[in-house]
């Protein structure tokens, strides 16, 4: 069938039930996610494990961003299989540390999710040129309602002013696209809604817009958490859409990382990237 749910429905209602009982190999396939690396990078650190006719086999592939690390291991069971695949994926993230956020259908804000309900904290979102696309994500995660409590698009400097209370004179001196701003962005939406974590994002996305001190995908992201704030530097490339997408998952990420940071006890002071 050339639908795709009927196709599933087909495979899960009559296909799978009969290779199930038949006796013979099974196969297992788990993921590893990991962001803010490349490709080249996550090929150079599992080279051992993709070799030949390795079980299980190992490979990347990129989606949107995100590097799966794919697992495929066979075995005379499907509990031999799992067990084979539990120690690849051990390893993997051991190797990739808190660049790995999560395993199979885990996304960056399912994983920011997680976090705030092991820390009992609540998230905030302003956004200027991600435009909504932070809180979009958010919103696909079920549950999310009782950690996310708003996002603010504020796009315009006056909105920037009047809603989250950034200072006229920041915007005059630095302009909307900085560090600056974003701090403050992050700042003023954690005093509006009480949230403990604030993300925020101010950039400039294209195609026009760019300058030579500030060119087009240069994105600036705003963490606060706990009253202690943050600004990190992106310059992303391609179109519009990919900017937009490209810079709300880092600024999950940078989120996530400042909760991990947290969990474990470390300092989470001032910090530009």
């Amino acid at each position: 069938p050339g639908v795709p749910e009927e196709m599933r429905a087909v495979f899960r209602e009559g296909v799978l039930p009969r290779l199930l009982r038949k006796p013979g190999e099974r196969v297992v396939v788990r993921s590893v996610n990991l962001f803010g690396m490349t490709e080249s990078e996550v090929d150079g650190r599992i080279g051992d494990l993709m070799r030949g006719e390795r079980n299980p086999s190992v490979g990347p592939k990129v989606e949107g961003g995100v590097v799966r690390v794919c697992l495929r291991a066979r075995g005379e069971s499907a509990e031999q299989a799992q067990e084979l695949l539990a120690r690849d994926v051990e390893t993997i993230r051991e190797r990739f540390g808190d660049a790995a956020f999560g395993c199979d259908d885990v996304t960056l804000a399912r994983a920011l999710s997680e976090l705030l309900e092991e820390l009992g904290l609540k998230v905030s979102v302003a956004e200027s040129c991600t435009g909504g696309l932070i809180g979009s994500f958010l919103t696909d995660v079920p549950g999310i309602s009782h950690f996310f409590l708003e996002d603010v698009v504020a796009y315009s400097n006056e909105c920037k002013v009047s809603r989250l209370g950034v200072p006229v004179e920041e915007i005059e001196s630095f302009g909307a696209v900085s560090p600056q701003v974003a701090q403050s962005m992050a700042r003023g939406v954690c005093r509006t809604s009480g949230a403990a974590l604030g993300i925020s994002t101010t950039g400039i996305a294209g195609p026009s817009g760019g300058t030579p001190e500030k060119p087009v995908g240069l994105v600036y992201v705003g963490i606060s958490l706990l009253g202690r704030t943050g600004a990190h530097r992106l310059r992303l490339r391609g179109g519009r859409r990919r900017i937009k997408d490209r810079a709300a998952k880092h600024a999950l990420n940078f989120a996530r990382l400042a909760l991990l940071r947290r969990a474990r006890g470390e300092a989470t002071g001032d910090a530009q990237a």
